[in-house]
């Protein structure tokens, strides 16, 4: 659990410093800049609630923490974009890579709530 929380706290706050001179090569607006910002938070924040609903109904917590680490690597490779995939830098690229990180933070981070509340129920 301590594993999936400081993955999931670095993935999500290496973006801050770095994010908008990645961007810079693309002549966006600050509006624009802000926006894909918003992308990884936003979606994370709409996902959560389905998270949740899908770990009350099938106590799947541990295979959804797999999938958000697997999910948060693609999303990195994908947003450098990492010469294993040989991609050029593409914003759209860069969004739906954002997008897929914010899926993965949520199914990488909420999960661990739930299983906090195992353990302390257990002991």
């Amino acid at each position: 659990m301590v594993f999936a929380v400081i993955i999931c706290a670095i993935s999500l706050s290496f973006f801050d410093p770095t994010l908008a001179d990645h961007l810079s090569s693309f002549k966006l607006s600050t509006t624009l800049v802000g926006l894909m910002f918003l992308l990884c938070g936003g979606i994370y924040t709409a996902t959560a609630p389905l998270w949740g609903i899908l770990i009350d109904r099938w106590h799947c917590t541990n295979a959804l923490m797999v999938f958000g680490s697997t999910a948060t690597i693609f999303s990195m490779l994908l947003i450098g974009p990492s010469p294993i995939f040989n991609f050029e830098k593409n914003l759209v690229l860069i969004g739906i890579s954002l997008a897929i990180l914010g899926v993965a933070a949520g199914a990488l981070y909420i999960p661990t709530f739930q299983n906090c509340l195992d353990a302390v129920k257990y002991v």
